[in-house]
């Protein structure tokens, strides 16, 4: 059916998108996919590589434009873009059905072989649970209170950068770490920072007013460094934090679109070990002891042949 003869008022949600790639390679990589799909002995691995970056960087860059366009102009909210995960590129490319052909005409399946590496952390991680939650975890479930919001926000940004959303990631953990200040900011007693008796005039009360004045990026470019005991928050971790606030002002105020998930996901551990310093009154056992460190990690590399 021609698109020319649908009805005008049909509406038409995307499903799935069909890619058409014309690509010019040597004979040798054409058997490769045309015929056996088993490396010969004059091709080289490195040749299938970079067949499977032209697909990959492609899909990235001109499917997710297409998804882009349809999510935010056409209100089709649920439409995620596509980010392949290099670690498992075999498992990625396994859900795209392939075809080729050599003349446009005749399609054949066609299966992208590639390995994927699984990175597995052993019992110990910072995120496993431990003797000393088990009284938190009971209390918690036999009462009827929330959750600490500035933990929700920064749960809630991880998930968003796992999912490639890393402008409302770094909005999110932002507001995590704006709600963790004001958390701090009105705490009865903080007798317990190393630098509380190094300044004159410095009390709890003064710490909230400071705070209230300086407001939020004050506080974190100006109060902490401070405030703060570099034993207790080394100063690169405030750096991190100044820089997740610039870069959520240009996000929110100067439209900035583009922002690099690596650099993002660095910031919001920062953030997380600052919030987590703020909080530890509040939340006691939110700073874990020495016994839940990471036990170590298993690296395994799947091939499929």
């Amino acid at each position: 059916m021609q698109v020319s003869s649908l009805n005008n008022n049909l509406y038409i949600p995307l499903e799935k998108i069909c890619v058409d790639f014309e690509i010019d390679i040597d004979d040798n990589l054409g058997n490769y996919i045309l015929e056996s799909c088993q490396p010969t002995n004059e091709l080289k691995d490195t040749e299938i590589k970079s067949l499977i970056n032209i697909f990959i960087e492609s899909i990235e860059k001109y499917v997710n434009r297409l998804i882009e366009f349809i999510s935010a102009n056409k209100g089709q909210y649920w439409l995620q873009t596509i980010h392949f995960d290099r670690e498992i590129l075999n498992t990625e490319l396994s859900n795209i059905d392939f075809k080729v052909s050599a003349n446009g005409i005749n399609f054949i399946k066609f299966r992208m072989n590639h390995f994927d590496t699984i990175i597995v952390n052993m019992n110990g991680s910072e995120n496993g649970i431990i003797e000393n939650n088990w009284q938190d975890i009971a209390d918690f479930i036999k009462s009827n209170s929330r959750t600490n919001l500035s933990l929700e926000l920064l749960s809630n940004a991880k998930l968003l950068l796992e999912n490639g959303y890393g402008r409302s990631a770094i909005i999110e953990v932002c507001s995590a770490l704006e709600t963790a200040v004001n958390e701090f900011a009105k705490i009865k007693d903080h007798s317990w920072l190393k630098r509380i008796y190094d300044y004159k005039g410095i009390s709890s009360e003064s710490i909230k007013t400071q705070i209230g004045h300086l407001r939020f990026s004050g506080t974190v470019k100006i109060l902490f460094p401070i405030l703060l005991d570099k034993t207790e928050i080394s100063q690169s971790i405030l750096s991190d934090c100044e820089r997740a606030i610039e870069i959520r002002n240009n996000v929110v105020h100067n439209g900035q679109r583009t922002v690099k998930l690596s650099e993002i996901k660095g910031l919001i551990k920062s953030i997380e070990q600052l919030i987590k310093f703020l909080l530890q009154k509040n939340l006691p056992n939110l700073v874990e002891s020495d016994d839940s460190y990471q036990i170590g990690k298993v690296k395994i590399t799947l091939v499929n042949n």
